[in-house]
């Protein structure tokens, strides 16, 4: 005996494919490529893509939420939940390092406990990297300076990120 599926639930799995297709559509080949995707299912993904007019592309987002009614959702769903899952850690850590920049300008205390158990050649080059960010800060030079106390604390962040 076939269980049939009701209108309620033949209606949810059409807006999962639905949601699901429009977020292979928005994704850029980087995250593309990130995701396992059977090779049949990336082509009609970047097909679907590459079209421009509003009202084809909508056609091409219904062609392949339909497709991916056959194909096994909860896969590609857990994929795209991982993938989202490592994009929020990079923001998270993209974000601890911006904060840490903006303490260190602001505090001198904090630069302080930053460096404590860092190696002494690590703290010199925060030190310049802080004292050049301040000054570009109150003066407009040099250019850059901030980006470069940026990349040191990632580096530094990255190295040993339970230290601070």
């Amino acid at each position: 005996m076939s269980e049939r599926q009701t209108r309620s639930e033949k209606r949810k799995e059409g807006e999962r494919s639905r949601d699901l297709a429009r977020r292979l559509m928005t994704m850029t080949d980087a995250e593309l490529d990130q995701v396992t995707l059977d090779e049949d299912l990336r082509a009609r993904v970047d097909e679907a893509r590459e079209v421009e007019s509003l009202k084809a592309r909508r056609r091409e987002e219904r062609a392949l939420a339909g497709y991916l009614r056959g194909e096994d959702m909860a896969d590609i769903g857990e994929a795209l939940g991982e993938q989202a899952a490592k994009d929020a850690q990079h923001a998270a850590a993209f974000q601890r390092v911006e904060r840490w920049r903006e303490t260190l300008l602001e505090d001198e205390e904090a630069f302080v406990d930053f460096v404590q158990g860092r190696s002494a050649q690590d703290a010199d080059a925060l030190r310049t990297a802080v004292d050049e960010g301040r000054r570009e800060r109150d003066t407009g030079k040099p250019k850059g300076a901030r980006k470069k106390l940026f990349r040191l604390l990632n580096d530094l962040l990255a190295k040993d990120p339970d230290k601070v």
